[in-house]
C-alpha cells in the first residue's frame, strides 16, 4: 500500500484529514466508533446485490503471506459482516500497474485464513476486496467509464454462458479520478461520499458549504474527520503516519 505523500508543514493547521491518504483513511474508518460510516461506505461501493447491515468484527490488518517473498503488507481495513462475508478496503493513491495481481495475491491469504485446520470448504465466506484508487484503470471501452460509471466489479464468470461461479474473491475498484462533479451536481450518497473524499480535507470548520452540512453522510463524515476531535493517542498515531 502506498501512502499519499504530504509534507508535515502542509498538514499543520489542517482541520480535516485527507481520506485519500492511508493515515486519514485508517484514522476514520478503522475507528470502531465510526462503524456506521464504514457500513455506509461499503454499501455505496459494493455490488447492488450485497447489503451490509452490521460489522461484527475488525480483523488484524497485518497479513504475512505464506510464500516467503519478503513481501509484507499492512492492509487499511479488514472487517467481517453479519453473514460472515469479509471486506478488505484500501486506498491506493499511486498508479499500480499490477493492481489485479496484487489484490488477488493478498486477497488469497485473507480468503484462505478463514479456515482453521480440519474445517471444510463449506465454511468459506465471500471476500470482497475494495480498492479506492487515485488513478484510472485501463478499460477496453473507455467510453463506458465516466463520472457516473467509475466503480467496477470483477467476478469469476464462465466465458461462453456468462454463468457466475459461486462467490469467492470479488474485486471492486473505485476510480476516484473519474469523478468530476462539483458540489451542485452531487445527488446521491455516492456522489457526496466521493466529493468529500476528494475535497473534504480542503475545508476549515467554518468554511464547509451548507449543502454538505445538510447531507447526513457528509455531516457525520466531517465530524469523524476533524483532527482536533481525535483522542491524544489517535492523533499521535495519525501524525506518525503523516510524517
Amino acid at each position: 500500500m502506498n501512502s499519499f505523500t504530504t509534507s508535515t508543514s502542509s498538514v499543520q493547521g489542517r482541520t480535516y484529514v485527507n481520506l485519500m491518504s492511508d493515515a486519514g483513511f485508517k484514522a476514520v474508518y478503522g475507528d470502531k466508533n465510526n462503524k456506521s460510516l464504514l457500513i455506509e461506505l461499503l454499501n455505496c461501493f459494493l455490488p447492488q446485490e450485497v447489503k451490509v447491515r452490521d460489522i461484527l468484527s475488525y480483523l488484524d490488518r497485518e497479513q504475512d503471506p505464506v510464500i516467503d517473498t519478503g513481501k509484507r503488507t499492512y492492509l487499511d481495513l479488514i472487517c467481517k459482516g453479519e453473514d460472515g462475508s469479509i471486506f478488505s478496503v484500501e486506498v491506493q493513491q499511486r498508479d499500480e500497474k499490477k493492481i489485479f495481481e496484487r489484490c488477488m495475491y493478498y486477497g488469497s491469504d485473507i480468503y484462505r485464513n478463514q479456515l482453521s485446520e480440519n474445517e471444510y470448504y463449506t465454511h468459506l465466506k465471500p471476500l470482497y476486496v475494495i480498492g479506492i484508487l487515485g488513478t484510472n484503470l485501463t478499460h477496453e471501452n473507455e467510453s463506458s467509464w465516466d463520472t457516473d460509471n467509475l466503480i467496477s466489479h470483477y467476478y469469476q464468470v464462465e466465458k461462453r454462458t456468462k454463468e457466475f461461479a459461486p462467490s469467492t474473491i470479488i474485486l471492486t475498484f473505485v476510480e476516484t479520478a473519474r469523478f468530476t462533479k462539483d458540489l451542485s451536481q452531487c445527488k446521491s450518497n455516492l456522489d457526496y461520499l466521493l466529493y468529500w473524499f476528494l475535497n473534504g480535507w480542503k475545508y476549515n470548520k467554518t468554511g464547509i458549504p451548507e449543502a454538505l452540512e445538510d447531507i447526513p453522510i457528509t455531516e457525520k463524515l466531517s465530524r469523524a474527520c476533524e483532527i482536533a476531535a481525535f483522542s491524544p493517542s489517535k492523533r499521535t498515531v495519525y501524525n506518525k503516519y503523516m510524517m
